[in-house]
């Protein structure tokens, strides 16, 4: 009976140990994480920093019936975290010519670290497990380094790129505004006469055939929205023709 009665102690004295933990850390951090707060909040990137931390509250909120109620200490795992911790930290002081961003990248991992140490510390690799997604999605806060940002910036440009270009391949579009060119510099030559091959509608109507040629592949973009929208309505239709069904 005293064993079943000083489990629930127990459990509380950590829970309690780890709340004052973060609390210090989180004081000593406190100058560090309005800078980051500042970065993120004036970042056109990194803006969803901000949000992290009260979600994953809320998902542990939210789980916390379920989590793992066999509090232990995991003493590895805990000084593992805290040495990546102090890494990160000595790392954003001594390398001095480090970007914003990556300045950034580094204080953020080093909170992250930290939090994982105290976790491991006070809470046990059972609950770390048990509450792996909401703990671990706490990583998100840290800022994407500025090499990885420029990668994902300029691979969606070429991503986006290629869309575009097969869109264009699919509809004709190149053929078709060479085509409208060469119809309409050759109707000119012939009505009106040789000298409209040298005319400004040949030299500067680009712009003009490349519009034209537009128009068959918005066509074929109204011509899917239609029948996606037909599908849509059919399938409305039909679930409110069917019988509702019956109790049994």
């Amino acid at each position: 009976m005293t064993e079943h009665s000083n489990a629930p102690a127990s459990a509380n004295k950590r829970l309690i140990g780890c709340c004052i933990y973060l609390g210090i850390l989180c004081g000593a951090f406190a100058l560090y994480l309005r800078e980051l707060a500042a970065f993120a909040a004036h970042s056109q990137v990194h803006s969803y920093i901000l949000l992290i931390p009260l979600v994953t509250a809320y998902l542990i909120y939210i789980r916390w019936k379920h989590l793992s109620r066999e509090l232990s200490s995991s003493w590895g795992y805990a000084l593992l975290s805290a040495a990546a911790g102090t890494g990160a930290l000595l790392a954003s002081q001594y390398f001095v010519d480090l970007g914003q961003n990556d300045y950034m990248t580094l204080i953020a991992l080093s909170f992250f670290c930290f939090v994982i140490a105290g976790t491991f510390l006070f809470l046990g690799s059972k609950w770390a497990l048990s509450a792996m997604f909401p703990v671990f999605f706490l990583a998100f806060m840290i800022p994407l380094p500025e090499a990885a940002v420029d990668l994902l910036e300029n691979a969606s440009k070429e991503a986006s790129a290629e869309v575009a270009n097969w869109l264009f391949l699919i509809s004709g579009t190149p053929f078709l505004r060479n085509g409208f060119r060469v119809l309409v510099i050759s109707l000119l030559c012939v009505h009106i006469g040789p000298d409209m091959i040298n005319s400004v509608i040949h030299r500067r109507g680009g712009p003009v055939f490349f519009t034209l040629s537009l128009v068959p592949l918005f066509a074929m973009l109204w011509l899917f929205r239609q029948q996606e929208l037909k599908r849509q309505d059919e399938t409305a239709r039909s679930a409110s023709i069917a019988p509702p069904m019956q109790a049994g």
